[in-house]
This record gives C-alpha cells, structure tokens and sequence, in this order.
C-alpha cells in the first residue's frame, strides 16, 4: 500500500513549539506521539542546548529517503557523544569508509553457515531459562518479563560471542554493567560517570585477556570472539587489529542483548494476552519440531511463529528511535533540511501509521501473511546501516519461543508496557508478570 505523505510543500516542516532533550528522558515517546498528532508525519523541534533543530519523521517513505535514498547525506549518530569513549570505534559508532571496510569484513561471520554455529551456541541459554521456569512453574511462582529476558538476552548474546568461556566472562564483568548498557551509559554525574568509565577499562582488559588466550588455543570454538580473531582484513595475511577486536566485542555487548531482550518481553507479554495465538505458535512448533530440540532446520517452517515475532517487532520495536545528523544541507521529501540538523525517525509511530497498518494498535499477527506493508517495517533499521545481526538475532527468538512452548503455558498476570525507561531502546518500566503453567 502507497500513501501520500501528509505534509504541504514549504520550505520547512511545521515548528511544534517545543524543545526537546537529546537524551532521551522518560516519556519523550509519549510526547512525540501527541506532537505527531497535532503536527503531521514531519515536524520540527528546538534542540536543547544547540542552535540546531530537531527533525521528527514519523513516515515510512521520508524515513527511507533519509536511511536509503540520500543516506550519504545524513550521518548515524550517538546522540551521547561520548558513547565512543565506551564502545571505541566499532560499527555502532563508526562511519565513513572505515565503516564500510568493517562492515563487509564482518558481516560474513553473520550469515550461512556462520549463523548455524552462533545458533548452536547460544541454544544452551534457552534450555537453563526453560529448566528454571519449569520449577517455577510447578512452585506456583510467577515471571516478572522485563528482568527474566534480560537475563535471557545476555546469556544468548554472551554465549554467541564466547561460547566456552561465557559463564567466566559473565562472572568477570558483573550484571551491574549490563544494567547501565542497557540505557544511557554516561550521565551529567562526573563521578558517576569515572566509575562507569574505569568499569569500562576493566571489561575491555578482561576481553583483551581472553582474545590472547583464544590465539594461543590450537583449537577453534567457531563462536564470534573466534571468528573476529581469525578475521583478515583486504586479504593481507593479517588479522584485525586487537583494538579493533575488543570494540567490535564492545557493540555487540552494548547492542545485542538489550534488542533481543526488549523484542522477547513484547512477544511473551501479547502471547500471554492471546491464549488462542499462544495455542496457534504451540501447534505448529508441535508439528514442525515435535519433542526434538529446536534448531536451525526448523526455522523455515515456523511461518505463524515467525509471523508473531514480526507484528511484535511492529508494536514493540526494540530499537524505536533512529537517529542521524545532517552532514550537508538536504531534503527531506519536499522540507529542507539545514546541515547540521538533527533528524529523529520514530519507528514506533512508523509502525503504528494508519495510512500504512490497518487497526494499528492491534496484535494481529495473520496481518503478515497477505500484503503486509515492508516499506513501513523497520525494527531493524533500512538502507547499509541496517543491523548487521537481524537473521541471528530473529533466528535466536524464535528458537527461543519454539522451546519454550513445548513445555509451558505463560498466562498474564498483570502489568502492560508503559512509561518507557530513558534511552534508545523500548524497556518498560511497568513490571510485567506471568505464571508459567506446565503442559498437560
């Protein structure tokens, strides 16, 4: 479905007479949602503290303009600068051609035959957090969400990254820093922010530490630390710098579990609303998979399973706000756009678009089996900066929803997604909580 963009021609998009905080506080979703209804699909915004203004595009053809089409023009950025100090040069925080020469170094290791090995890895993960609420389930406890797959997704991440030496890794970091990856790392608190930064030092030794004990093992674990370490760049018989390991480590430590984690709480949270859809993913995993353990052959046939995870993606995307700058004065559909500015597209009103999605607010994962609208789903992003971990990271999800329903009922509790924790990801605050019910 096409739809005209819903914007007259000026030389610049409606001021919404409000400023915005870069950092993303609490509640700024919210706020954009209500400006999105009274000002259109493009709108302006002062910045807080800069003289530049803030552009917020809540439309799928102007967010593809700027992420594809004129996607030279418009640079990603972290909108804490500092973000660099914490994650160095990797391809969260990269760009120009040194992005590109690392982006296609790496993203063979994301794909294929590659991408079975990162499966069989994790798969691990999802066995200990069945097992664990299997005995909560015959004790008659409940799951609070938001926390449990955040254990989930960290574990996941953890063991696709250092297979072997993940529990080790996890006891040498600590959970406390992933809860401060989780959501903006560096705060206006300068002690806060040399204790983060000296925690920081200590993760990047640790990763240090053990890619020099991955180079003296005459034996491969095939996982992503493994892959990174036998990683050669232009073919020159060299491997990639070990500065250039560890952030590269350092993204997807940032990255990966919170996207997985934040996506997983949704697709439980709504399965948990609709037991009959809940019922639908059980029996096709029963007829696909069976008792067997759910793995990468089983993927293909897992089409409603699959077709829940992306309507959840559409409702709850992990990642809701991309960001970018201006680098030189452009468009953006017939609005310029000042070098300089800063632009917002908002995935979440994206995806929620009633010219696009027909009953938006809806959880109707059929919606995906007929001509469901690609062009305004983008949980992972569009154009050469999309994420260089989405098979993994769906492939992942579904392996771990497919394990979960041959043994348990989730049943909602209480609790809904809302007022949303500061940053760039959609973690709710609210407490979800449901009951894990044994299979009869």
């Amino acid at each position: 479905m096409n739809s005209p963009v819903r914007v007259a021609t000026d030389r610049l998009p409606p001021h919404a007479g409000e400023d915005i905080d870069l950092r993303l506080p609490a509640g700024t979703l919210q706020t954009l949602a209500q400006l999105h209804v009274q000002h259109g699909d493009i709108f302006r915004l002062a910045t807080r503290g800069e003289a530049a203004d803030t552009y917020v595009v809540a439309h799928p053809e102007l967010a593809t303009e700027v992420l594809q089409t004129r996607h030279l023009d418009y640079r990603r950025v972290m909108l804490d600068g500092r973000m660099p100090l914490v994650l160095g040069n990797g391809l969260l925080t990269s760009h120009g051609e040194q992005w590109k020469e690392q982006r296609k170094l790496l993203q063979r290791h994301f794909h294929g035959n590659a991408l079975i090995g990162l499966l069989g890895h994790s798969a691990p993960a999802n066995a200990q957090l069945a097992g664990r609420w299997v005995e909560q389930a015959r004790a008659g406890g409940t799951i609070e969400l938001t926390r449990a797959m955040l254990e989930a997704g960290r574990d996941s991440n953890l063991r696709a990254l250092f297979s072997i030496d993940a529990d080790a890794v996890a006891s040498a970091i600590g959970e406390q820093f992933f809860d401060q990856l989780a959501t903006t790392p560096l705060q206006d608190d300068t002690r806060g922010n040399l204790l983060f930064l000296k925690k920081v030092k200590h993760v990047r030794a640790c990763i240090n530490e053990l890619i020099d004990t991955r180079r003296s093992r005459t034996t491969r674990d095939a996982d992503l630390l493994d892959k990174y370490v036998d990683t050669r760049p232009r073919g020159n018989g060299t491997t990639m710098p070990q500065r250039q390991i560890v952030d590269e480590v350092m993204a997807i430590l940032a990255a990966g579990h919170e996207t997985v984690s934040a996506a997983l709480t949704a697709a439980w949270y709504l399965l948990s609303r609709h037991p009959s859809m809940q019922d639908a993913v059980r029996q096709e995993v029963d007829t696909v998979i069976g008792s067997a353990v759910p793995g990468m052959t089983h993927i293909p046939a897992l089409r409603y399973t699959r077709n829940v995870l992306k309507e959840s993606l559409r409702l709850y995307p992990p990642v809701w706000v991309i960001t970018r700058v201006a680098e030189v004065a452009s468009h953006i559909g017939s609005w310029h756009v000042p070098q300089g500015s800063h632009v917002l597209i908002v995935v979440y009103l994206i995806h929620r678009h009633p010219d696009y999605w027909q009953d938006p607010h809806a959880f109707d994962p059929v919606r995906f089996i007929a001509d469901s609208p690609e062009v305004a789903w983008l949980p992972y992003s569009r154009g050469p900066r999309h994420c260089i971990g989405d098979d993994l990271s769906i492939c992942e999800m579904l392996v771990h929803l497919a394990h979960v329903v041959q043994l348990l009922t989730l049943s909602h509790v209480e609790g809904a997604p809302g007022d949303f924790a500061a940053g760039f990801t959609l973690r709710s605050q609210t407490p979800i909580h449901v009951r894990p019910i044994l299979r009869g």
